[in-house]
């Protein structure tokens, strides 16, 4: 299957603010043309839902509403294709297999380095080439 470009598509963050998350939402917030951050899955479950048009979601494991957990298994109910981030503190074995289990494309650790969020976007939202 060949995938598009999606450079000018919003760019989620799903996550529970903090001083130690606020570097990554700046270096995001620097990166795209258009983030959209937001506290709560609940409401970022809503927006999913009517937007047609997303780019990729960076999800935390640890929400104040759901975990993320749960909030990437509500999300593949109708997107099967959005790529999906998860973002942790503790990257285990046991949170890998969790995480992919539930349909996360990927698994990183927090905080995340500048160049791995680049690399990040530039696999999801650049990549032009044919998926086996």
């Amino acid at each position: 299957m060949e995938t598009h470009p999606k450079p000018d598509f919003p760019v989620l963050l799903i996550h529970q603010a903090s001083r130690l998350t606020a570097g990554f939402e700046d270096a995001l917030r620097q990166s795209v043309s258009h983030p959209v951050i937001f506290d709560s899955a609940q409401t970022a479950l809503v927006f999913i839902q009517n937007s047609n048009e997303i780019g990729l979601i960076f999800v935390a494991i640890d929400l104040p509403d759901m975990s993320g957990f749960e909030t990437v298994n509500k999300i593949r109910v109708d997107r099967k294709s959005l790529p999906i981030v998860m973002l942790t503190h503790y990257l285990t074995v046991e949170t890998m297999k969790v995480a992919m289990a539930c349909g996360c494309n990927e698994v990183i650790k927090e905080p995340v380095s500048r160049k791995m969020l680049q690399s990040i976007l530039q696999k999801y939202l650049l990549n032009t080439s044919d998926e086996n």
